[in-house]
């Protein structure tokens, strides 16, 4: 979802990898997800115009951004697997700065940016969930973005291609080398893909997804090896702020359905309760035509929590209504521990989604929930 630009920020700076410290407190995440640092940076102000291959590619002239997969995916055998792998884009200083920089300092050495990677794999069967995550600069050529063909990567981590694309990712407890074939074209999410975040404007990000990719491929959980089949789900966004001072974080579900409908919904918590008016999403029909969700659309009522050890209850069971159509879904985490302990601490894993009343299995999705301390 679009609201992972901030944390690239805090834990960069925690692990003091890299060699300019970004302008703002790096320990306020709630000030970092905000616009309070954002001159000389572009910024998603107005619809714009999407081009592919290049938008696939980096946008340097803004902060932060990403590019994210998940997916479910099943071995010959029946055994299930969930994945994520996510790369973290965000700049140094503004472009015409970064610029100027390397005119007087034409070290190698002397990067623009610097990237972070996180990657997990959730064993549904045995209740494991393996995560990872990399730092490092952009220069030289240590991790970085093009467009055409698509190559992303940080070491030895990747995602790369043309008409398809290769993901890469091994880890010492884990490793992800898939082919990924989409199934339907580029979604613009929001308003033609300027997707509103705050009341701001500019505190906005663009966004667009590919909802539904063939994957196949291998996945190692410890030792042992799975050749497995599945969907996976592409989200991609760039932006410069985001966030509200009042939102306390995020619930992010991309729910892909068994007869071809896929559906994404974020909603922003506000820490005096509720949903953000600017929550929102996006329902795509099996033929790949969009319909832009609003808050108004969808009701969301938590049912089961799991606590983590930094205190924060994760709901790892919802009950989902879309009022535009009528239907409720159970939405509910196999592994109820599927949290990221990292440098940056979340929940993102694989879940299964019911059709209500009868509790009928209809398909698979990925959700992610982030909360920050109003603390800072």
């Amino acid at each position: 979802m679009c609201l992972r630009l901030g944390l690239i920020l805090l834990v960069l700076c925690l692990t003091g990898c890299v060699e300019k410290t970004p302008r703002q407190d790096p320990l306020q995440l709630g000030q970092l997800l905000g616009g309070s640092d954002v001159s000389g940076y572009d910024r998603a102000t107005t619809p714009r115009v999407f081009e592919f291959p290049r938008d696939h590619g980096p946008h340097p002239a803004f902060r932060n951004e990403w590019w994210y997969l998940t997916g479910n995916l099943v071995a010959k055998d029946g055994h299930r697997l969930g994945y994520q792998v996510t790369f973290f884009r965000n700049a140094l200083s503004p472009i015409e700065e970064a610029q100027s920089l390397k005119q007087q300092n034409p070290s190698q050495w002397l990067s623009d940016s610097a990237w972070m990677a996180h990657a997990a794999v959730s064993d549904l069967g045995d209740g494991q969930h393996l995560y990872g995550q990399r730092f490092s600069r952009s220069s030289p050529g240590l991790a970085g973005a093009q467009a055409n063909p698509l190559r992303v990567w940080l070491d030895d981590w990747s995602l790369s291609g043309q008409k398809h694309w290769q993901l890469k990712v091994i880890d010492r407890n884990f490793a992800i080398e898939l082919d990924l074939r989409s199934a339907k074209p580029p979604v613009l999410q929001g308003n033609k893909g300027l997707s509103q975040k705050g009341r701001a404007p500019g505190n906005a990000s663009y966004y667009y997804s590919i909802t539904r990719i063939h994957s196949r491929g291998k996945v190692r959980v410890g030792d042992v090896v799975y050749e497995v089949d599945g969907l996976s789900w592409f989200d991609r966004e760039w932006s410069t702020s985001a966030l509200d001072d009042d939102m306390e974080g995020w619930d992010w579900f991309a729910l892909q359905f068994d007869d071809g409908r896929d559906l994404m919904y974020y909603q922003l918590r506000e820490f005096t309760g509720g949903a953000h008016p600017n929550s929102q999403g996006g329902r795509v029909a099996a033929n790949g035509q969009y319909e832009l969700l609003s808050r108004n659309d969808i009701d969301l009522v938590e049912l089961d929590h799991w606590r983590a050890p930094n205190g924060f209850d994760y709901a790892v069971r919802w009950r989902m209504s879309d009022r535009t159509t009528g239907e409720q879904w159970l939405i509910e985490a196999p592994v109820r521990n599927q949290y990221m302990d990292l440098a940056v601490k979340y929940w993102e894993g694989a879940v299964v989604i019911y059709e209500l009343p009868n509790r009928k299995p209809v398909g698979r999705g990925y959700l992610e929930m982030t909360r920050i301390n109003p603390e800072g």
